[in-house]
């Protein structure tokens, strides 16, 4: 997306600039126990580039911000923190980092009521300074995709019958995403469902590695390897969404994944766990089905029914598509978000 932010104005990359640079050098000696050098110069430098700038507002996309809030900071700008982190993230990425995140940060918006509960719950941070602000797409760019065009291609490239069932998973390769857990759904469902050929394909994250090499391995030991495909990372993954009969998120944690919008934006019902991010909140009862944390026969039963259940399958997938256009578009939800953003400088 770099072009594309320097079509709109000028950019730095922080981490490649010196003050970016010495900052890292600083977390390393902190890291080590080394004595940190007298003074702070990538302050200093950071000063001298921004001059005596004066900011409207800074808008942080992430809670991983720290080291730059701290540079900004001395010129006390209203500060928005987008928080597209759940706990294990947060903590993944430094709590301390967060701490100091959170101490800069004026006010939050929280992608999902789940990331906001997380918010207050684990950070005692108050719901008066939070708000909810779901992710969104530019739904129009998925009206633009043949879906019976990109299945019978899909199909063709694969020598899949375009009779069988397609279930579609995606995601980086790491545990979070779980991967692992896909290849056990995949493996329950042609267990309960011997009579239909059904193909399961991930789409994303590396097509080589330990993590890659791991899932291969259980893959080929299952005996299903003709029907589990690990597609590595697509720049049109879209065709894949198109082509299935339902979209499974097998993630441990999501706050709010894109991918899910994606998919209902191609008319396909959502499956997801439970407690594992505020993906349930789209669903409800009318998208998809969300089933108990980490219940693997559970979510293969749903698969098993929408499977079975071309009509219900159709019906949730219409209800999903609805949501996503109603409800997440960036036209709608990025006008809200830009709501917050004047609000907040109108204070400031």
């Amino acid at each position: 997306m770099l072009p594309l932010f320097e079509s709109l104005a000028p950019v730095t990359l922080f981490s490649q600039s010196l003050a970016g640079k010495l900052e890292i050098l600083k977390s390393v000696f902190r890291r080590r126990g080394w004595r940190l050098p007298d003074g702070n110069p990538a302050r200093s430098l950071f000063e001298r580039r921004v001059g005596t700038k004066c900011f409207d507002l800074v808008y942080s996309n992430t809670v991983t911000n720290s080291e730059i809030l701290k540079l900004t900071a001395r010129l006390n700008p209203p500060v928005i923190c987008h928080v597209h982190e759940l706990e294990w993230g947060i903590t993944h990425y430094g709590l301390d980092r967060f701490n100091i995140t959170k101490d800069l940060t004026d006010r939050f918006v929280a992608v999902s009521k789940a990331v906001r509960e997380n918010l207050v719950q684990n950070h005692s941070i108050q719901t008066d300074v939070i708000d909810i602000n779901y992710e969104f797409i530019p739904t129009s760019q998925f009206d633009k995709i043949n879906v019976e065009q990109a299945r019978t291609g899909i199909c063709e490239e694969y020598d899949i019958p375009k009779s069988s069932a397609i279930i579609c998973a995606s995601g980086t390769t790491g545990w979070r995403k779980g991967p692992d857990l896909f290849i056990q759904l995949a493996i329950a469902v042609q267990n309960l469902m011997a009579e239909v050929p059904v193909y399961f394909f991930w789409i994303g994250g590396q097509g080589n590695g330990p993590e890659y090499q791991n899932l291969i391995y259980d893959i080929e030991k299952s005996g299903f390897a003709r029907k589990i495909k690990f597609i590595p990372e697509q720049e049109q993954p879209f065709e894949y969404f198109a082509a299935a009969d339902l979209f499974v998120m097998v993630s441990r944690e999501d706050p709010f994944p894109l991918v899910c919008l994606e998919a209902a934006a191609l008319g396909k019902p959502i499956l997801c766990f439970e407690n594992a991010g505020g993906m349930p909140e789209f669903v409800g009862s009318d998208a998809g089905f969300s089933v108990p944390y980490l219940d693997i026969m559970a979510m293969a039963r749903k698969c098993v029914d929408l499977v079975r259940s071309p009509d219900l399958s159709a019906q949730m997938g219409r209800q999903a598509k609805y949501k996503v256009k109603r409800r997440h578009d960036v036209e709608v939800a990025g006008a809200n978000l830009l709501q917050i953003i004047e609000n907040e400088i109108e204070k400031g």
